[in-house]
């Protein structure tokens, strides 16, 4: 499922840029995540409990960054994740960009190829499509409060 996602944050982008290379940080800012350690140079795990549709899920699993291009102002990563218990889980690509705005607001850009197996496969991509929309109004809500 590709999905891209634009909100502003009220900073420069400096500033956003250095908050994005904090992943644990950034990471905490995803609702429903417990935990993100890292695991390695510019690898993360943690895990993440999340609710779509009627399904429950407690997903752990791993953040590589893939590229950091301070010059494009972009960011790459790969996310692989697993709810041992449903026997469901995600792999995708993740590409972050900052837009710069004005001296104190940059467009985060965040676009995303996400696939979905297992239990959490078969509860539809509408269900799912909603659910990742939430999370990441949530997610920029959450940003925007650390500035």
């Amino acid at each position: 499922m590709k999905t891209e996602h634009r909100f502003a944050a009220p900073a420069s982008r400096e500033r956003v840029w250095e908050l994005m290379l904090d992943m644990p940080r950034v990471g905490r800012c995803f609702p429903g995540v417990k935990e993100v350690e890292a695991d390695g140079e510019q690898s993360y795990k943690g895990t993440m409990q999340v609710r779509v549709g009627p399904v429950s899920l407690n997903i752990t699993g791993n953040m590589v960054v893939t590229g950091l291009d301070k010059d494009l102002w972009q960011a790459s990563m790969r996310v692989e994740g697993a709810d041992r218990r449903l026997g469901g889980g995600v792999s995708g690509e993740m590409l972050v960009n900052l837009v710069d705005l004005s001296d104190s607001e940059t467009e985060v850009v965040v676009k995303s190829d996400i696939s979905f197996m297992g239990k959490l496969g078969e509860l539809g991509q509408p269900i799912i499509r909603k659910k990742a929309d939430s999370i990441l109004r949530e997610f920029a809500d959450n940003i925007s409060r650390q500035f």
